[in-house]
């Protein structure tokens, strides 16, 4: 890493790679801290805001109102259950449900 620095400063590292100087910053860190460069594995998969009450009441949504669109489930499932995501969390929630909307 030395070397690199050596001939190039971060600043120029990031123009001839085309890429933020954050992200080269952050590689340097992540070699001085581990040694190696190679993207960090992911140990957990983020847990969704919809629980299975929530998941339920959209499911009988879409069932009773066929035809809403995705920013109206949303709009409703707010006012139901206070709970806020966005048109592609509920798009994501349908689809294993095999259940289409417009």
């Amino acid at each position: 890493m030395s070397i690199l620095k050596a001939i190039y400063s971060l600043r120029q590292l990031a123009e001839r790679f085309c890429v933020a100087l954050s992200f080269i910053q952050k590689l340097i860190k992540q070699y001085r801290e581990t040694g190696n460069l190679a993207p960090k594995i992911r140990t957990q998969q983020t847990p969704s805001k919809l629980q299975e009450k929530e998941r339920k009441l959209l499911q009988e949504l879409v069932e009773a109102k066929n035809d809403a669109t995705l920013e109206e489930l949303r709009h409703e499932l707010a006012a139901s259950t206070g709970v806020f995501v966005s048109c592609p969390t509920i798009y994501r929630q349908l689809r294993p449900l095999n259940l289409t909307v417009k």
